[in-house]
């Protein structure tokens, strides 16, 4: 709401008589900041309003803070532009008249060092707070004679406090916590994911840096005084990891476009935003010279440009992509089976085009936990300690999963035993003889996919396969019928299976290796199938309806 109406400052500077000595205090140097910082916010400056050798006390006559009050009534301005609250008060009573006068005007106050900015509401907020204390120990008892002086006279409990000094104290080292120099330097993966498994409220993040420079992450109940580190719960979870890792990825490549489809292509704003980023990355430069910013306030501010522009250019190729792709839901199933056999075939290109869960930032990590994962159950152990119990999944993740799964659009890893051996296998569910057709034709336009008959028996849970684990791979398994509906009890002995699977030393039938990582085989219109049965042996049969004859691909029956 706030960000939407255009910023026309006032710019207001004032010294008193002792300010005036002070190293940049003076009207010159408060002036030469507030036009960098309006520049560097985008505001438009309308005048610039100063008032020299005056005191902010309340009763001082200030010429120029009055003109500018009434050029926001004849909305001339809009926002007072001032280096510190100080510069306009330091009466609370002064203070609750100006932002009242502000909001009565739709107004706005920004401070460039006291980090106050009420454009949005919890500046408002702030600047009421920092007013109580700036007026800095009477709260808590004492007062200071003379503060602004060489030497000032400090008096304790000279009149009932209305906090602790204790809580004074902390105060104070809050405020300079949220003073602007103060950041975040660290990402904790995990952050508003995990409750105390006593108490029930959400955990504090800690991390402790050794020497050698490695930082070691835990995660706290400061009440219940529990604790577990954050390697515990990467490894609980380090089985769904890569199960997440993959479904963003078909989230980015096809859920996303597939949605944009439906709406307005926002490639015009996102060329807007574009400019716009660049603009301000010009002004951070100018902010930098000007000496608004120290340096490692701009390498911050440069690099949260920076990112806002890497992120705001993969959306622009992405809405680009959109424009002339048109994505199904059997793409994302051909799409996953092409990645599963570029895995097999070409495994270092293919590390290249698809990034694994080690290969994310922390902050990539944290995003795609904030993502996916409602939150983790802990319980409590000895000591003290805690582990993982359970990982919630977002809605947003698990019922579309769950969707695509049960119409056969998507797959997941299933436990098989192979004779002696225990392993995975991608698994999907029912579809029809002329879909399975269908997307078996579209694999063999890249790679020489078989398909034969596998038996999985339901009593001993055991899958029996035709197949030589040394030369051949199995890309997918789905069942022949859709047995949720004819065996809901599963009361037969036994399941009839389909089976791709490729051979592990053939490449790609496309002259062109790189196609296979940037393209998915066209769906061909119409299959025409028909399945025979000689000596034990199945012979399907499948063409595309324009095509003169059948292919046949022998299928072996266990």
């Amino acid at each position: 709401m706030y960000d939407d109406v255009k910023k026309i400052a006032g710019i207001y500077i004032r010294v008193s008589t002792e300010d005036q000595a002070r190293e940049g205090f003076s009207l010159p140097e408060q002036e030469k900041r507030l036009r960098a910082m309006c520049e560097f916010k985008g505001y438009e400056v309308y005048k610039v309003y100063e008032d020299a050798g005056i005191s902010a006390k309340t009763g001082n006559k200030r010429p120029a803070f009055d003109e500018l009050l009434q050029d926001i009534k004849d909305k001339k301005c809009n926002t007072i532009v001032v280096l510190k609250l100080d510069r306009l008060t330091r009466s609370v009573y002064d203070m609750e008249h100006i932002m009242k006068f502000l909001e009565e005007n739709n107004a706005y106050l920004d401070c460039a060092n006291d980090d106050i900015n009420t454009t949005n509401a919890n500046g408002k907020l702030v600047a009421r707070l920092l007013t109580s204390v700036s007026q800095n120990e009477i709260y808590k008892g004492d007062y200071v004679h003379g503060k602004r002086t060489k030497h000032p006279t400090y008096y304790t409990n000279v009149v009932e406090p209305i906090i602790s000094k204790e809580l004074w104290e902390e105060c104070q080292v809050q405020k300079k916590k949220n003073s602007r120099s103060y950041q975040r330097t660290l990402t904790y993966l995990f952050l508003q994911k995990l409750k105390c498994p006593k108490c029930g409220r959400i955990l504090g993040g800690k991390a402790t840096t050794k020497k050698n420079g490695n930082s070691y992450f835990y995660y706290y109940c400061n009440d219940c005084k529990l604790t577990i580190k954050e390697n515990v719960i990467e490894e609980f979870i380090q089985n769904f990891i890569d199960d997440i890792v993959e479904y963003d990825s078909v989230v980015n490549q096809f859920f996303l476009p597939m949605i944009k489809q439906k709406i307005e292509n926002p490639k015009e704003d996102i060329e807007k935003e574009i400019k716009k980023q660049k603009s301000k990355f010009a002004r951070i430069r100018e902010a930098y010279v000007n000496e608004v910013f120290t340096l490692e306030e701009y390498d911050l501010e440069r690099k949260r440009v920076e990112q806002t522009l890497e992120e705001l250019e993969a959306k622009l190729t992405e809405s680009e992509v959109c424009d002339e792709l048109r994505f199904t839901p059997e793409d994302i199933l051909i799409k996953r089976d092409i990645d599963y056999i570029n895995s097999i075939k070409y495994p270092e290109k293919y590390k290249e085009y698809n990034k694994t869960w080690k290969d994310f930032t922390r902050e990539q990590k944290a995003d795609l936990i904030m993502n996916y994962i409602e939150d983790i159950t802990l319980k409590e152990t000895y000591h003290n300690k805690c582990e993982v119990a359970n990982v919630n999944f977002r809605e947003s993740l698990a019922n579309p999963c769950n969707e695509l799964y049960a119409n056969g659009y998507i797959d997941r890893k299933d436990y098989a035993i192979f004779g002696n051996a225990i392993g995975t296998l991608r698994f999907s569910e029912y579809r029809n003889d002329k879909e399975v057709w269908q997307h078996i034709l579209r694999l063999r336009e890249f790679y020489d996919v078989g398909f034969y008959h596998a038996i999985y028996n339901t009593e001993k849970s055991v899958f029996y396969f035709n197949i030589d684990e040394d030369s051949q791979a199995i890309v997918r398994v789905f069942p022949m019928e859709d047995y949720r509906k004819i065996d809901p009890d599963r009361k037969m002995k036994e399941y009839d299976l389909g089976v791709l699977y490729i051979n592990k030393d053939n490449g790609t039938l496309l002259e062109d290796e790189e196609a296979v990582f940037n393209y998915i085989p066209d769906k061909t219109d119409g299959i025409i199938y028909k399945e025979e049965i000689v000596n034990g042996k199945s012979f399907a049969k499948v063409k595309p309806a324009n095509a003169k004859g059948f292919e046949e691909s022998t299928t072996e029956d266990e």
